[in-house]
């Protein structure tokens, strides 16, 4: 069995949580909520406004049984004040709920099954969605369109600071969240690639090696430029 050090969270403190899974190599889901919580801080969220695994809304599904969680949320006023409010009260006061998971095989049923209900569940149309995992940084918005709540999509480091109004944007090289699992990145160009019908793995090879070089240059070009376009939901910077 591997041994690793117990993990400490910028909020809660120290946890009885590895930060590292059975296998030695790759991070717990715990140690992914305290990368995203680290994160929130740099952009100016106040540490006393941030609460993990909170109930977004409970007594659904079958008998009742079900809850609906979110593992982050952020509120506009330190969340211990907001404990003896009721649920609906609570969510009042949040701007931003996250979904954060161990890796991106279970992104669409998260980000559908999840965050979006979370998302649409809180009344205030300035809430923002996160997603977090070893690959993807997906920031999720809501507006009204012809009387329906619809989602958006956009780039993590579009994240404003705290108390920022969120506004699509170009992103400065300084914003670019690292990519914590390059070689998930490479895995998920083959897998676009056998999508599209590209499967003889010297293609796939050559065709990779161009797109890597060609970000990487863009973003060395970038380094030295006051704003750097960006739509992508995982961000890689030269290293």
């Amino acid at each position: 069995m591997v041994e690793t050090a117990l993990l400490h969270c910028p909020v809660r403190g120290p946890l009885n949580a590895s930060a590292l899974a059975k296998d030695g190599l790759t991070a717990t889901e715990e140690a992914r909520r305290i990368d995203f919580i680290r994160f929130l801080l740099d952009r100016g969220y106040p540490e006393e406004h941030i609460a993990v695994e909170t109930v977004v809304l409970k007594d659904i599904g079958e008998s009742g049984r079900n809850k609906l969680r979110c593992d982050v949320i952020a509120y506009n006023t330190p969340a211990h004040r907001l404990n003896k409010l009721n649920i609906k009260d609570r969510l009042s006061k949040a701007v931003l709920v996250a979904e954060i998971k161990r890796d991106s095989k279970r992104i669409a049923s998260a980000i559908e099954h999840q965050l979006e209900p979370a998302l649409r569940m809180i009344p205030s149309m300035q809430v923002i969605g996160a997603y977090w995992d070893e690959l993807n940084r997906i920031l999720l918005t809501k507006q009204i369109v012809k009387n329906n709540v619809v989602i958006f999509e956009d780039t993590l480091s579009s994240l404003p600071i705290y108390g920022v109004p969120y506004k699509r944007k170009l992103i400065t090289y300084a914003e670019l969240i690292p990519s914590q699992n390059l070689v998930g990145v490479l895995f998920d160009i083959a897998n676009i690639m056998r999508s599209h019908g590209i499967n003889d793995e010297q293609v796939r090879y050559k065709e990779t090696v161009k797109l890597l070089l060609a970000r990487y240059c863009d973003e060395r070009a970038g380094a030295s430029s006051a704003t750097f376009v960006s739509n992508s939901s995982e961000e890689i910077q030269p290293g």
